[in-house]
């Protein structure tokens, strides 16, 4: 096994949009390919058992609207052919009224919270990462999250930057939906000093600013079909504003912001850990929803959707 960590490659190469009806068709795409390419840390196709000893943190339950009890999200690997590669995906349920559905974190680099085996004495300035994405046929979901690259400065996960790919409302329409993603980058530092003692501490974390793409992938019609989303976080040389959040969707640019001041002062560690998140804003309006995760890729350059 390689010291990064990948999995057995699945089927061939397939175009970066897939459509795969409900009733349980593979998406066709290749999963992790071995040896990886150099530049990539982390590849997870889901096709081996295990998922809570290949990630620093796995939580599959979530939390409702308006209380503190855990209920079991169901956010497991399945094996019911709801793949982009192979025959397995990580599926997220949201029952009814919930504002979590749990969460997959995976650790690399210098890191305060997690040990890890990849490469654990560097510090990343910059990190790409991409997933594959299905939504069940009557999706109807907005304001949620996605995941995000993160600085943890500290061993209660604080950050010290964030880079969101979220799914936003509409800014003018607060009731409707954009159905596009977008980029939300955020700092918790001042002055060099992070402020934030744990993961998402509000209000300490500031939301820098708010970026909107422009393909329609949560609309009906995009509905049933896979598509490959990538991410990209670089943080700005100490003392300079040239950090950037970018973002692409099937292989094409979507958004991006540039000339951002991510981090201060602060150069502690760099860029650390990548999320694969569940958070629904407001909650899910008693409604159920389902979507599926595949082919989760952490590198040091552009992935691509093959």
């Amino acid at each position: 096994m390689d010291a990064r960590l990948g999995l057995v490659p699945a089927l061939a190469l397939a175009s970066c949009t897939a459509t795969t009806s409900l009733d349980g068709l593979s998406g066709g795409y290749r999963g992790c390919p071995q040896p990886l390419p150099p530049a990539w840390l982390f590849c997870d196709d889901f096709e081996t058992d295990g998922v809570e000893t290949r990630y620093a943190e796995y939580d599959r339950f979530g939390s409702p609207v308006g209380g503190n009890m855990k209920v079991d999200s169901l956010f497991r690997q399945m094996d019911d052919s709801h793949a982009a590669s192979g025959r397995h995906a990580m599926q997220v349920f949201w029952h009814g009224s919930q504002l979590s559905a749990g969460r997959l974190v995976a650790a690399f680099g210098k890191n305060p919270r997690f040990s890890t085996r990849i490469t654990p004495t560097v510090d990343h300035q910059e990190i790409f990462w991409r997933v594959r994405v299905l939504h069940e046929g009557d999706w109807a979901g907005f304001r949620h999250q996605l995941g995000s690259a993160m600085v943890l400065a500290n061993a209660g996960g604080g950050q010290a930057a964030n880079a969101l790919i979220i799914a936003p409302q509409d800014p003018a329409r607060p009731n409707e939906a954009l159905q596009v993603l977008g980029l939300q980058p955020q700092t918790c530092v001042t002055t060099g000093i992070v402020a934030c003692a744990m993961y998402n501490d509000r209000p300490k974390i500031v939301d820098l600013s708010r970026s909107y793409g422009m393909r329609k992938i949560l609309e009906p019609g995009e509905s049933s079909r896979w598509h490959c989303i990538e991410g990209r976080m670089k943080l700005n040389p100490v003392g300079t504003n040239d950090g950037a959040v970018e973002l692409w969707v099937d292989d094409v640019a979507d958004t991006k912001q540039t000339n951002i001041d991510l981090r201060g002062r602060y150069d502690a560690f760099g860029i650390n850990a990548v999320i694969v998140e569940t958070g629904w804003w407001q909650g899910t309006n008693g409604a159920n929803h389902r979507r599926w995760i595949d082919d989760l890729v952490i590198s040091t350059e552009r992935i691509g959707c093959e």
